[in-house]
């Protein structure tokens, strides 16, 4: 088997366009900072899936771990789920 070469893979990795995916513009951040907020204080939502779902139904362009990380970057900690606590219907369907 032959060696392939670092330089060889980064070219390829460039020339399909694969790469690290591009973090939110600051304006979009905020806004999504606040949405993760309002989901998880207003719902007590807390599930970063259905987060995730919720942001993108909602037009955001968001990776799968950006919910985990805001709601780190805001200090917004595990806490008791209440279950009695529903969510609205309309987030979690689609349009």
């Amino acid at each position: 088997m032959s060696d392939i070469a670092i330089r060889s893979i980064k070219s390829w990795v460039k020339k399909w366009g694969v790469g690290k995916r591009k973090r939110l513009g600051t304006e979009v951040e905020e806004r999504v900072k606040l949405r993760v907020q309002e989901l998880y204080v207003e719902y007590d939502l807390q599930d970063s899936e259905i987060l995730l779902h919720i942001l993108r139904k909602e037009g955001f362009d968001v990776s799968k771990w950006t919910p985990l990380r805001l709601k780190d970057d805001l200090g917004l900690e595990r806490k008791p789920s209440r279950p009695n606590k529903k969510l609205p219907h309309e987030l979690l369907t689609e349009r």
